[in-house]
């Protein structure tokens, strides 16, 4: 996917609804951690990588999910430092990230850490992560339809932390899983 001398990591994955493969990952050749995206069409010659995040501070943890219109909106997100705290960041397009929309959906000044995309079968984006703002770690999540505007989903007792979610196939039915500490382990 990359040649680059300097370090990339923590790589996502996504097939768009018109067979584009779209990769992601954190690389950190300009000496600190951006967002770079490259995309196939037919899964062995991968395009000019893109700069999706464009700051010096770090952009972290990227992921990415497609809808299925045509042509396909492709959605990234990841935590940025660049407010002194970790926010969540997502950024859209519709044409392999030449131009893009982006938009900080987190701006708490507490931690917002380890998101996650899944786009359903109406084409909604959901959004999920592990938020600090009530003095020990939630999930929060956020969709698409709803101008990213975020949503308490896991309150408590104990830490949870690491949300993944995916849509049914061919429907609408979103499934969550996370990691809790209510137990004491």
């Amino acid at each position: 996917v990359t040649t680059d001398p300097a370090d990339q990591c923590n790589p996502d994955i996504a097939l768009a609804g018109n067979g584009i493969l779209h990769v992601v990952w954190q690389d950190h050749r300009r000496g600190n951690w951006d967002v770079y995206a490259s995309t196939t069409s037919n899964g062995e010659t991968l395009t000019r990588e893109t700069l999706i995040a464009d700051s010096d501070d770090n952009q972290t943890e990227p992921v990415i999910a497609a809808d299925g219109r045509s042509p396909s909106r492709v959605y990234v997100a990841w935590q940025d430092d660049r407010s002194g705290n970790q926010d969540i960041f997502v950024a859209s397009s519709t044409n392999a990230f030449a131009s893009m929309t982006t938009l900080a959906v987190t701006t708490n000044p507490a931690d917002q850490t380890s998101p996650d995309l899944a786009v359903d079968a109406a084409n909604t984006a959901y959004l999920v992560w592990t938020d600090a703002r009530n003095g020990q770690a939630d999930i929060y999540g956020a969709a698409s339809t709803t101008s990213w505007a975020n949503v308490p989903l896991v309150l408590g007792d104990g830490n949870q932390s690491s949300p993944a979610v995916a849509t049914a196939p061919g429907g609408s039915l979103l499934h969550m899983v996370w990691v809790t500490d209510i137990s004491g382990h």
